[in-house]
């Protein structure tokens, strides 16, 4: 690899040299040690801005910041995925730098270093920076944004606002935060022909009338995604709607709190309740088939099966775990930051305890303090292998189906919905009420000898 220059400090100068001449291939980065530097200054400074397994691709092609570097034939082998989806990845995190350093440039109003640093990754200075224009500047560059259509201008006034007046504030997380980002840009596309600061009377219901008619499709294909069992094209899913709807909802709060506009054409919008119930959507793997995982999986990968079918945690709370947050005495650890933010403690299985010592024992390097050396995009994946090892299905149910057999054979122990709720961190018992649908059967006293 060529050395690396000296990163230009100000957010224009690194956009102008990055991005000046377009956005570069993998090949016109590495040939160019100025580019190549910006890039690192970049990926540092705009780090919320990309999908984080497509920042750790671009990173790992390129060994930026410290990341063991890797060709495309090994990210394919241990991704799990073609050459050419690995370098389509690494495109996709530079062109979502290239957005955001053009937000980032256009709302600098000195060429100065401290452009830079109000966007280091920190979603709260760069809702600040937003703040603190003057309200005359901020509606007119809201106006502006409107009237020029600008998707991601107008998705970093939207990601200011929720930072300062939405109900999470700066705790709201990437894989949120990257949702709304989709719905602004779709809706601003979709919107073609109506003005997006006087939209029509109907304009909000016709369009999420239109989305629940719309073909799903590959993001990456453009191909209409096929139903695995019925084999016809799959509409966007109430989930899906719903998800866009409250994006659109978020930039009209956005707009009328810079002042751009007045309308509220998403207020009295309602997306189609989804009819299919929650115990259908994702199945639970069975005692049965978690034993079958557990007797292919090792190391990491057995301490993650059984983070997930005995504590019940998400998968971002595996990934997310560190040692300090096992409270070995209490035999309980620590969900740190979990939905919604929430701190909360689980009992851990003496045979999840087990396998914690012999991982903390083995040891990984890579780990970091982290209990999986692994993130959580790396965690589907290896149990989609794990699965296949396994014989079990993982279509439908993936890495969360564990967590819904937790819940499930937790109520079919005790059934006790307030026991279901406690263990997996529910706020209402209704929520747990869809393992009541799943269980079937009693099986013993405790989940100490699970």
């Amino acid at each position: 690899m060529a050395p690396r220059a000296r990163p230009p400090n100000d957010v224009r100068e690194i956009y102008a040299t990055l991005f000046g001449e377009g956005v570069p291939s993998l090949r016109e980065l590495r040939a160019t040690p100025t580019r190549l530097a910006a890039l690192e200054a970049l990926l540092s400074a705009l780090n919320v801005a990309v999908p984080p397994r497509h920042g750790d691709v671009l990173a790992r092609l390129l060994g930026l910041g410290g990341a063991k570097e890797a060709t495309l034939a090994q990210l394919s082998l241990e991704l799990g995925v073609s050459r050419e989806r690995v370098r389509k990845m690494a495109q996709q995190a530079l062109g979502a730098l290239e957005r955001a350093a053009r937000a980032a440039s256009t709302t600098a109003d000195t060429p100065s270093g401290e452009a830079l640093e109000r966007y280091r990754g920190d979603a709260l200075e760069q809702a600040i920076s937003w703040a603190s224009l003057p309200p005359d500047e901020l509606k007119r560059r809201a106006m502006s944004a409107a009237a020029e259509r600008d998707a991601d201008a107008l998705w970093a006034l939207t990601d200011a606002y929720l930072t300062l007046h939405g109900a999470k504030g700066s705790a709201l997380s990437a894989r949120t935060r990257e949702s709304y980002r989709r719905g602004v840009r779709d809706l601003v596309e979709d919107w073609g022909g109506e003005n997006l600061l006087r939209p029509s009377r109907d304009a909000g219901v016709i369009w999420v009338r239109r989305l629940e008619q719309r073909t799903l499709r590959d993001r990456q294909t453009g191909e209409p995604v096929l139903g695995p069992r019925t084999g016809t094209p799959k509409r966007l899913s109430p989930a899906t709607v719903q998800a866009k709807l409250a994006a659109a909802r978020a930039l009209y709060r956005a707009l009328r709190w810079s002042g751009a506009t007045t309308a509220t054409p998403f207020d009295n919008v309602k997306a189609a309740k989804d009819p299919v119930p929650a115990w259908e959507k994702r199945g639970a793997y069975t005692p049965e088939e978690v034993e079958a995982l557990l007797g292919v999986a090792e190391g990491p990968d057995r301490v993650m099966v059984l983070l997930g079918a005995h504590a019940g945690l998400r998968i971002a709370e595996m990934a997310a775990l560190r040692w300090s947050d096992i409270d070995w005495r209490a035999k309980e650890l620590v969900v740190r930051r979990g939905k919604g933010g929430k701190t909360a403690r689980v009992a851990m299985t003496r045979r999840l305890r087990e396998a914690l010592r012999e991982t903390r024992l083995a040891g990984d390097p890579a780990a970091q303090g982290y209990v999986l050396p692994f993130r959580a995009y790396r965690a589907r994946e290896r149990f989609q292998r794990l699965c296949l090892r396994a014989g079990v299905v993982y279509e439908g149910r993936e890495v969360h189906g564990l967590r819904h057999g937790a819940g499930t054979r937790v109520y079919g122990q005790f059934r006790d919905l307030g026991r279901v709720a406690q263990h997996l961190r529910q706020a209402s018992v209704d929520t747990a009420r869809r393992y009541a649908k799943m269980a079937d059967k009693v099986v013993g006293e405790g989940i100490e000898d699970w």
